[in-house]
């Protein structure tokens, strides 16, 4: 696409998309990264304010009487899911809801099947949650699969 005639990229990267965005900005195209950044790279970006986000949901959580909130998010190696578990971890420990237990990190995975498994043995050991934050969006219906609504 480099070589075509695209004026600029719009750009929501995985972890390992740094290098080609270090060769974007290096052919002066222009790039902008959507929800997404690399900590030691110059390049503009357009974010979620996860870490509010995260305070209001874990606000509106607990007003409404839930004590025990786990937390499930996948690739650990991307700056938002790292700013939204601690924003969670801050949050939950400023309402004394911060159970370690209650947080599951799974490997980024390709295969949407691939996090059954280990969402479904995270729910077996922690049967007395009330709430669950879901950190990627194939997450919640694997989740619910194994809930007892």
């Amino acid at each position: 696409m480099l070589h075509k005639q695209v004026d600029g990229f719009i750009v929501t990267p995985s972890s390992g998309m740094k290098e080609e965005m270090l060769k974007l900005k290096k052919a002066k195209k222009p790039v902008v990264l959507l929800d997404r950044y690399f900590t030691d790279v110059d390049i503009p970006s357009v974010l979620v304010d996860n870490k509010n986000g995260i305070h209001s949901g874990v606000q509106l959580l607990v007003d409404k009487g839930y004590k025990r909130i786990a937390f499930i998010v996948t690739a650990l190696e991307q700056m938002q899911m790292q700013d939204r578990l601690d924003a969670f971890k801050t949050s939950a420990k400023t309402h004394k809801l911060l159970f370690p237990e209650l947080i599951l990190e799974l490997p980024f995975a390709a295969e949407e099947d691939a996090y059954e498994e280990g969402i479904k043995e995270f729910l077996s050991r922690n049967q007395d949650v009330d709430a669950i934050f879901l950190q990627r969006i194939i997450l919640p219906y694997r989740a619910l699969k194994y809930c007892r609504i």
